[in-house]
């Protein structure tokens, strides 16, 4: 399998056990220690990996399907990504986490295999193809996500499935695994005040 494909269902994969596993729990409590836990030993991973060499020679040789060439010098977008699980988890309303987090990991797993396949009109080193499907699979896992949350109004959808293809497209200096959740849920939060 190419090493794009690794990535994504690796991305996919991942990306959904998080929102799917908060779903199920009743408080804010166990997954956010679990997830604390989980950002601690990547740290750990990550600190070993820039102190030796060796060992971050040895991780990109062998898991490479996972990894960014770009991540050998930087921390990698697991932990970004946990990083901002912890943060949405932590700071706004389960509904919205549980959402904006979904929307990361399905719309930019889709953005990925559009863009990279079909996307033609380049914006910002991606493709408005991708950006537009990031957006109308947010809004389908939105749409079937309100039947779990019914504060999760149509408007909340549309500007949140909005708001994280926007994050995704936008070269910002931040990991999009970590800038999608946190800014998706704070427009969300604040439109549902």
């Amino acid at each position: 399998m190419p090493k794009k494909v690794h990535r994504n269902l690796y991305h996919l994969l991942v990306g959904i056990l998080f929102p799917l596993g908060y779903h199920f729990a009743h408080t804010k409590l166990w997954p956010s220690i679990f997830v604390g836990f989980l950002l601690l030993l990547m740290l750990v991973f990550e600190i070993t990996r820039f102190l030796k060499p060796g060992f971050n020679k040895w991780v990109f040789e062998h898991v490479k399907a996972l990894v960014k060439e770009s991540e050998k010098t930087r921390p990698t977008g697991t932990t970004f990504f946990l990083t901002s699980v912890l943060a949405t988890i932590i700071f706004f309303p389960k509904y919205i986490a549980v959402a904006s987090l979904t929307f990361l990991a399905l719309g930019d797993v889709a953005a990925a295999c559009v863009g990279e396949k079909w996307g033609k009109i380049k914006m910002f080193h991606k493709s408005l193809e991708g950006t537009l499907t990031f957006f109308g699979v947010s809004v389908i896992a939105g749409w079937l996500l309100h039947f779990l949350y019914p504060q999760l109004t149509l408007p909340l959808i549309l500007w949140g499935s909005l708001t994280a293809a926007v994050v995704e497209v936008l070269p910002l200096p931040v990991d999009d695994n970590f800038s999608i959740p946190l800014i998706t849920s704070f427009v969300m939060w604040l439109l549902a005040k």
